[in-house]
Formats: structure tokens, sequence, C-alpha cells
């Protein structure tokens, strides 16, 4: 009766550490949530899912699923036959942080300091390819992001280097 009662108490109490976690904007994308990890550890550490998508590609092998969190500000992203995430979108309600300590809000100016010139800048958009990173930028402030695996064959990466298409 003891053991089963520190079982529940143990449990218990790790589910109110990473709910607390959650809460103080422990999610760090680049770190405990970042492309290319296994997608199954991804899903553990979120948790339920508010919405699944499938979204067709150009191709069989571009097929896609979207693993929608907007609890935590983010879209988990896979092939549809993968065991990787291969991106992530990070939304304007995202309230952790990227592993470089930048977060949804700052300035632009904060990303040059943080991770150099963009390769390219158009229509509000800061692109880092070497990095997988994509800032969406309105009025100078950072609003929205996307990390896509190196050589992902999701749609949206291919659309973020149109150039290296």
């Amino acid at each position: 009766m003891r053991r089963t009662r520190l079982a529940v108490s143990v449990f218990l109490g790790l589910c109110l550490w990473a709910a607390q976690a959650f809460a103080d904007g422990a999610l760090v994308i680049g770190e405990n949530l970042k492309v290319g990890m296994p997608l199954k550890d991804a899903l553990v550490l979120l948790g339920h899912p508010d919405s699944l998508k499938i979204y067709r590609g150009t191709e069989t092998a571009a097929d896609s699923v979207a693993v929608e969190y907007p609890n935590h500000g983010v879209i988990v992203r896979a092939l549809n036959m993968g065991t990787a995430v291969e991106g992530i979108d990070i939304l304007p309600g995202f309230k952790g942080r990227f592993a470089s300590g930048v977060k949804i809000g700052d300035k632009f100016s904060v990303l040059i300091e943080k991770y150099g010139t963009p390769q390219s800048l158009s229509m509000d958009i800061a692109r880092y390819p070497n990095l997988g990173l994509y800032f969406l930028l309105k009025d100078q402030l950072l609003v929205s992001g996307k990390s896509f695996a190196k050589g992902s064959k999701l749609l949206d990466s291919r659309l973020a280097n149109p150039t290296e298409n």
C-alpha cells in the first residue's frame, strides 16, 4: 500500500513538475524540441495534440503530417512514413525560446546579435538556411518562425528555400 502511494505521489509530482516547466516556458527549440529528433520523443514531450492534419506533397515521398499543439505554440511536422521530426512551426503564441535565447516578440536586432546577418531577407522573412531557421517579422519584431531538417522534403521547406530547389 505504501509503495502504491509513493508511486502515485512520484507520478503526480512529475506531472506537476512538467506542467510547471511548460508554464515557465521551458520548451526550447533546438534543445528539448528539435528537428531530427525521434517523432515519438517529441510526442511524449508535448503530450496529447489538439489536432492532426495530413498534407499531400508534390510526390508521395513528400506527403506529411502536422501535429498541432496550439497550447504550446508549436506544430510538429513529419513525413508520412517518417520517424523523425522534419519541421517545427513556431507560432505567435509560443512562450518558450530558441536555444540561442531568442524569443517571439524580440526585435530583429536580437536575431542579428544571436545568429548574424541572415542569408537573405525578403518580405519580412529572415532566412538562415544553414541553421534550418526561418523567422517571420512584422514591424521589425519576431512574430513566428520555422525550423526544418537539412534537406527536408517537406513542401514548406522547399518553399522557404526557393533558390535551393
